[in-house]
């Protein structure tokens, strides 16, 4: 009788540890670090386009655009910034939806839209300053 007791309630506390275990899981997010629910993350590069005044024939006529700020806008009120890395690539977590894309930088930005969608978008974006 003493062991069946020992019993029920060693299958009781596995079971309550169980469940502690489990609801702290669930509140803290993604374990990994990566987005919460509701985001998604969004990846590219921005490159400078035309980065010389002249393109010449064998040379390129662009290039990586590091710690360069995006900026991303819902509904006229900014929801994100982010900006490129070294080697001009981003990653930001965005909710679902269309955003205006915009830089503090003079130029053109394109595209200046982007969809995102729950399963994640890469966005490569070009800025042209103007030069030429």
């Amino acid at each position: 009788m003493e062991t069946q007791s020992v019993n029920i309630r060693t299958s009781v506390t596995r079971g309550l540890l169980f469940a502690v275990v489990v609801a702290l899981l669930t509140s803290c997010g993604n374990a990994a670090g990566g987005p919460t629910a509701g985001t998604t993350i969004v990846k590219g590069s921005v490159v400078l386009s035309p980065s010389s005044p002249v393109c010449r024939i064998g040379s390129p006529c662009s290039k990586p655009l590091p710690h360069f700020q995006l900026v991303f806008s819902r509904s006229g009120k900014v929801v994100a910034r982010v900006k490129t890395d070294a080697h001009a690539r981003y990653r930001i977590a965005l909710e679902p939806g269309r955003y205006a894309v915009t830089t503090g930088r003079r130029g053109a930005l394109q595209p200046r839209r982007v969809r995102v969608r729950s399963r994640g978008a890469t966005v490569n974006f070009k800025f042209d300053s103007g030069i030429r």
